[in-house]
Parts: C-alpha cells; sequence; structure tokens
C-alpha cells in the first residue's frame, strides 16, 4: 500500500533545540538593546567605541540608536534571525547556524575583550 504524506513540514528537519536557542538570544539580545537603551548603554558604549574608533556619548538620545556604531548592537542580531529562518525554510541549516552563531561571537568578544582584557591590551 502507498502512503502519501499531505504535510510536507512533517518530512523536513526540524530546528534543533540548539539552534533555537541560539535564537532566542539573538533576539533577546537585540530586544534589550532597543528596549532598554538608556541602561544598556552605559555598558556597551565604550567597548563600541573602542572596537570601531569612533567617539560614541553615553546619555544620548533614543534616537542615537540609528546611528552607526550603535546600530551593529541590534541590527547585526536581527538580520542573523531573519536569515536563519529563510535558511531554516531552505534546509540550509549550517547557513541558519553561520548567521546565528556570528553576531553572538562578534558582539561577546568585542565587549568581553574590553572588560576583560588588561587595559594595557586595549
Amino acid at each position: 500500500m502507498i502512503s502519501y504524506d499531505l504535510d510536507a513540514r512533517s518530512s523536513r528537519k526540524q530546528w534543533s533545540r540548539p539552534l533555537i536557542a541560539l535564537g532566542v538570544i539573538n533576539a533577546a539580545f537585540a530586544g534589550s538593546m532597543i528596549s532598554a537603551w538608556t541602561y544598556a548603554q552605559m555598558f556597551v558604549a565604550e567597548p563600541l567605541a573602542w572596537a570601531t574608533w569612533m567617539r560614541v556619548y553615553r546619555g544620548g538620545a533614543i534616537s542615537d540608536i540609528f546611528n552607526y556604531p550603535f546600530v551593529l548592537l541590534w541590527l547585526m542580531p536581527a538580520c542573523g534571525l531573519a536569515i536563519a529562518y529563510v535558511a531554516g525554510e531552505g534546509r540550509r541549516w549550517s547557513m541558519a547556524w553561520a548567521a546565528l552563531l556570528l553576531p553572538v561571537i562578534i558582539l561577546g568578544v568585542t565587549i568581553g575583550w574590553y572588560y576583560i582584557a588588561p587595559p594595557d591590551w586595549h
């Protein structure tokens, strides 16, 4: 007897839990940068100024979130989520992994290096 699968999604590989966790981390980081901008800029303004060699002012208005380099803090994770979703729909799982890992690694290393490494290394 021949059985036809009417649900095409059942034959696709589903999102793995670590991939979903990376998506949640990206969404949480992007969301916290947008929603709690006045508090977040106290911690990320100096590392971002150091990493991009640009003068960054803390205590700025919410409109500063749309200016470079602050746009990197929320746009990279948001674009990573969008790319990962499209890649997942196309069953390109390695691209989805890369799209979700790169913003976490880049922002994590930038902010972590500034606060963890000795000041002589900056």
